[in-house]
């Protein structure tokens, strides 16, 4: 039987952000964290009770310059440490917001991940690049330019990435890849079927079970086996008409505890659920607020979700009953 997300999580409370873009949830699900695009602040905010409990600045404004603007930021598998990034790559400490260290040379980071066991740090904007957690030391640079969130496996082994790469056949066009990184050697250990005419992927996910990958795309979702790369699943456009403007660009996504239900956000701005089994469409999460990405606490007890009308960002939170 397909889990019910009605019944299974129940709506807390709305947190009004203000202008924070960078959004990360700790693995127990008890805060949020996020960053200010324009006022280069990290705020942390309770769950349970959605106010504000610290802040701090990464560095001061330099007037409407790029400088320290915030783009990425992820936490540590223990809860304890935060990592942001933008044209600086910072670690923090996440009772206190004080800096454990800068990474440096790494340049910009639009996307981060660390590894569950807080060794590896991958970055990305023009390159894939590898860290050293512990030292703040390069390992290596990996050529992908990426479009969706980075994932390491739960042993550390692997990173996916979803990335462009240009046709050899064709100069100066693209197809996008979904590739699964040996983080040991640095190379690629396979890589995922991905087909079609609209192929970038947005959003990205791992079942918990590590068996399935979801990935978001313009006009359908893909569901792909991790272990073979071969498809097993697809939500069409043209085959769910009445979801045509879900499913035009599909921004984020996120497995069900069971792994028998897939979560999405689109150009709607609603959380659609899918059956994983049969690709069919089977319930709409909807709020006041325009809804373009989920995610779920480690512990899969707490579901957020962040959109927002006009400048303003609004996490939604869910805690499971």
């Amino acid at each position: 039987m397909t889990l019910d997300f009605h019944t299974l999580f129940k709506h807390k409370l709305s947190i009004n952000l203000g202008r924070q873009w960078s959004h990360a949830i700790s693995p127990d699900g008890c805060i949020l964290i996020t960053g200010g695009l324009e006022d280069r602040t990290i705020r942390v905010w309770d769950l349970q009770t959605g106010q504000q409990v610290r802040a701090w600045m990464i560095a001061e404004l330099f007037g409407q310059s790029d400088v320290d603007r915030i783009y990425s930021l992820a936490v540590s598998s223990d809860g304890k440490t935060l990592i942001s990034g933008g044209s600086l790559i910072q670690a923090w400490h996440i009772d206190s917001g004080k800096k454990i260290r800068t990474f440096k040379g790494g340049g910009w980071a639009n996307r981060l991940s660390l590894s569950p066991d807080m060794t590896i740090l991958a970055t990305e904007f023009d390159k894939l690049v590898a860290w050293d957690f512990q030292t703040g030391k390069k390992r290596y640079k990996l050529p992908a330019v990426v479009s969706a969130p980075l994932i390491f496996t739960s042993d550390s082994q692997y990173l996916i990435s979803a990335d462009y790469a240009l046709y050899r056949t064709r100069p100066k066009s693209w197809e996008y890849q979904i590739k699964v990184w040996d983080l040991k050697a640095g190379v690629v250990l396979r890589t995922l079927e991905n087909t079609g005419i609209s192929t970038v992927i947005w959003g990205l996910t791992l079942s918990s079970d590590e068996r399935l990958l979801a990935g978001g795309r313009i006009d359908d979702i893909r569901i792909w086996s991790f272990e073979t790369g071969q498809q097993i699943q697809k939500v069409d456009k043209f085959k769910n008409v009445h979801l045509h403007r879900h499913l035009d660009t599909v921004y984020s996504l996120v497995f069900s505890p069971d792994n028998k239900t897939l979560l999405s956000t689109g150009t709607d701005g609603l959380i659609q659920a899918w059956d994983v089994g049969t690709g069919r469409h089977i319930g709409t999460i909807q709020e006041q607020n325009n809804i373009f990405k989920v995610s779920m606490s480690k512990d899969a007890q707490t579901l957020v979700g962040i959109g927002g009308n006009g400048h303003d960002m609004t996490a939604e939170v869910w805690k499971r009953e």
